[in-house]
């Protein structure tokens, strides 16, 4: 009785340290996840401003959101 079955042990450290690695994992995918959301915002971000510099206008699609926010007639006056 005293004696431990060493399978159902093992068994059940190896779920725990794949459930504690998975959540690490996820977290480490989310990270990215979020970090590339992020960068591919400023990527955009900065192409809308380098169209209004060369063209010296913004782009039709940005002008079309002018019925949705009616605050962006004062972020496209200082650009």
């Amino acid at each position: 009785m005293r004696f431990l079955n060493l399978g159902a042990l093992s068994l059940l450290s190896a779920a725990l340290f794949t459930g504690c690695c998975c959540s690490g994992i996820d977290a480490a995918r989310e990270a990215a996840r979020n970090a590339q959301s992020m960068n591919n915002m400023m990527q955009l971000a900065l192409n809308v401003l380098n169209y209004q510099t060369v063209h010296e206008t913004w782009p039709e699609s940005l002008e079309d959101l002018r019925e949705f926010d009616p605050n962006l007639d004062a972020l496209l006056a200082n650009p």
